[in-house]
């Protein structure tokens, strides 16, 4: 559906910021079009598995063992 799509492609984009910068979760929600944080982690956890601040943890977890 349309809706899906969108929130797709926000997550998608909160997922970047996410790995790529060290905004807080706030700032990213308000950047990618939720306003609310805690909308904005239950529908990242609905496409992703996990919240965004695990997603985070990990991302960096994975970045510190590859050197």
């Amino acid at each position: 559906s349309p809706s899906e799509y969108i929130a797709s492609v926000r997550i998608n984009a909160a997922a970047f910021l996410l790995e790529s910068t060290d905004k807080l979760l706030s700032e990213i929600a308000s950047m990618c079009g939720f306003y609310d944080e805690y909308y904005f982690g239950k529908v990242f956890k609905k496409h992703t598995g996990i919240s965004p601040g695990v997603y985070r943890r990990n991302i960096k977890d994975r970045n510190r063992d590859s050197r």
